[in-house]
C-alpha cells in the first residue's frame, strides 16, 4: 500500500520536469551556438554533430521508438487496459480521447510529408524531423498535464484511489 500517493506523484512530476529541461538543453545543443558566437569560432570550424539525437542513425531509431511508444500509449493502452482495476495502472492509462490526438498527429505528419514530397512545403526543407519532434513534445506535454490534473485518488475509480482506499463521497 502506498502511504503518500500525492507526494509520489509530485516526485514523478519533478522527474518529468528535469527530463524536459534536459531535453530542451539537448535540443539547443547545450548552448554550443552561444559559445561559438562569443568565442568567434569561424563557421568552417563549427561542429556538425551538435547533439545526441542527430548523430548517425539515432534519429531514425528514436523516431521508430517514439512512434511505437505513442501508438502503444495513446492508441492501444486506453482500449486494452480499460478493464484493469489496479489503481496505479488506471492512473497512467490515458483517456480514450487521446486517440484523437494521435490521429491528428498522424494526419499532420502525412500532410507535411505529402507537401514536402510534392515540392510544396518549401519551408519544411530540412525541418520535417523537427516538425515531428514538436508533435511528440506536444503530445508528451498534454499527457503530463493530464496526469498532473488527474486526481491521485481517482474518486470514480471502482478500485478506489491510488493507495487502494475509497473516498467517502
Amino acid at each position: 500500500v502506498v502511504k503518500h500517493p500525492v507526494g509520489l506523484v509530485r516526485l514523478m512530476m519533478a522527474v518529468v520536469a528535469l527530463g524536459a529541461v534536459g531535453l530542451f538543453l539537448e535540443e539547443i545543443d547545450f548552448g554550443l551556438h552561444y559559445y561559438e558566437f562569443v568565442m568567434e569560432i569561424p563557421p568552417e570550424e563549427i561542429a556538425e554533430d551538435r547533439n545526441f539525437h542527430n548523430v548517425g542513425d539515432r534519429t531514425d531509431v528514436l523516431k521508430a521508438v517514439s512512434t511505437g511508444g505513442m501508438i502503444l500509449l495513446f492508441g492501444l493502452a486506453p482500449f486494452a487496459l480499460w478493464w484493469v482495476r489496479r489503481p496505479w495502472v488506471r492512473y497512467f492509462v490515458p483517456d480514450r480521447y487521446f486517440i484523437l490526438l494521435l490521429g491528428a498527429a498522424l494526419i499532420t505528419r502525412t500532410v507535411a510529408h505529402g507537401l514536402h514530397d510534392r515540392g510544396l512545403g518549401v519551408g519544411l526543407e530540412g525541418n520535417l524531423s523537427e516538425f515531428r519532434e514538436l508533435i511528440i513534445y506536444y503530445m508528451g506535454l498534454l499527457y503530463t498535464v493530464y496526469l498532473a490534473r488527474r486526481s491521485p485518488r481517482m474518486k470514480n475509480d471502482a478500485a478506489g484511489g491510488i493507495d487502494g482506499t475509497r473516498d467517502a463521497a
